[in-house]
């Protein structure tokens, strides 16, 4: 395992990053995200950006020394599956809806649905045998 101490450097355009290398492998950081935390030196105005991005360079180096030289792996939370996309969350919504107001024309009102059909296909995760827009009340 072998650290070299974050250097920092500025690129072109003005901003900030560090630069070192890790196990071989070299690292640009202009921010804090691979540690998990929200720092982000370039955000700053002109004049502290270079005193924060040492601070950024001296915060990752701590981090990799107490974390046996590696960056911290973020856990999947278990209730959401690898293959979960933002889109699976807009169905949980919808069905959501329908369990709290039992009402489909709500529920399409709510989704922004230009047909009861629409809506429908939302629901299919609830387990209701055949249901159609056929049975549902004309409004």
């Amino acid at each position: 395992m072998s650290l070299t101490y974050p250097i920092v450097c500025q690129k072109n355009d003005g901003k900030y990053y560090i630069d070192f290398y890790l196990n071989k492998k070299r690292y640009r950081l202009f921010n804090t995200k691979k540690i998990g935390i929200d720092y982000k030196p370039n955000n700053y105005p002109v004049n502290k950006r270079l005193k924060t991005t040492e601070q950024l360079a001296q915060l990752v180096y701590d981090h990799l020394v107490k974390n046996n030289y590696q960056f911290e792996e973020f856990k999947e939370c278990p209730e959401i599956g690898k293959h979960t996309t933002i889109y699976s969350f807009r169905h949980s919504g919808a069905i959501e809806i329908f369990k709290r107001t039992g009402s489909l024309h709500k529920l399409q009102r709510a989704m922004g649905h230009s047909s009861l059909n629409v809506s429908l296909t939302y629901l299919r995760g609830l387990e209701i045998a055949e249901l159609k827009e056929e049975d549902m009340p004309m409004v």
